[in-house]
C-alpha cells in the first residue's frame, strides 16, 4: 500500500516536473467490465458486460453461464481523460448494491488519477461472496459523470 503512494507520488511529480499535471480535466466514465473468478483455474471470465442473454444462476455451482464454480468477481472501471497527466483532485468511486434492499456490498474510491499515453486509466475492485441476489455496480467520477450496470445473480433449486 505505502509503495503504491509513493509510485503514485513519484510519478506525479514527474508529470509537474514537465508541466503534465491536470487540474480539472473532463473525466469521464468510458465503460464498466465485470469478471466472474473462477475457483478452479484461477481465471477470469469474458466479460459479462457485453453478453446479449446474461443468466447468472447459481454460479457459485457452476450454473447459469458459469464455467466454474465462481464466488466472487472482478470489477473493472475505464476513465478516459488527458492523455500523460496526473488529475490530483478527480475522484472515481465504485459502488456495487443490492437491488432490493439498496444496501452497498462493496464500495471503492480512488483519488488522484493519473492517465496513460492513450488518456485512459482502469481501476478494479474485486467483490466477494455476493453471487445469489441481484446488483448493480456504479462508476462515478467526483465531477458527476457516472455508468452503472445490472448483474442478475440469482440462487435456488
Amino acid at each position: 500500500m505505502l509503495f503504491n503512494g509513493l509510485r503514485l507520488a513519484i510519478a506525479a511529480g514527474l508529470l509537474a516536473a514537465s508541466g503534465q499535471v491536470a487540474t480539472a480535466q473532463n473525466a469521464t466514465v468510458e465503460d464498466i467490465h465485470v469478471q466472474l473468478f473462477y475457483e478452479y483455474s484461477g481465471a477470469l471470465s469474458d466479460d459479462l458486460t457485453k453478453r446479449k442473454d446474461l443468466a447468472l444462476w447459481n454460479t457459485m455451482i457452476r450454473e447459469g453461464g458459469s464455467k466454474e464454480p465462481a464466488n466472487l468477481f472482478l470489477v473493472s472501471v475505464a476513465v478516459k481523460g488527458q492523455p500523460e497527466t496526473f488529475d490530483k483532485g478527480a475522484a472515481l468511486t465504485v459502488t456495487v448494491t443490492e437491488d432490493k434492499r439498496k444496501k452497498k456490498v462493496a464500495e471503492k474510491a480512488f483519488s488522484g488519477i493519473l492517465f496513460g499515453p492513450e488518456g485512459k486509466v482502469v481501476k478494479a475492485i474485486f467483490v466477494h461472496d455476493t453471487v445469489c441476489v441481484p446488483l448493480t455496480v456504479t462508476a462515478k467520477l467526483k465531477s458527476g459523470a457516472s455508468k452503472s450496470f445490472s448483474l442478475p445473480f440469482k440462487c435456488g433449486e
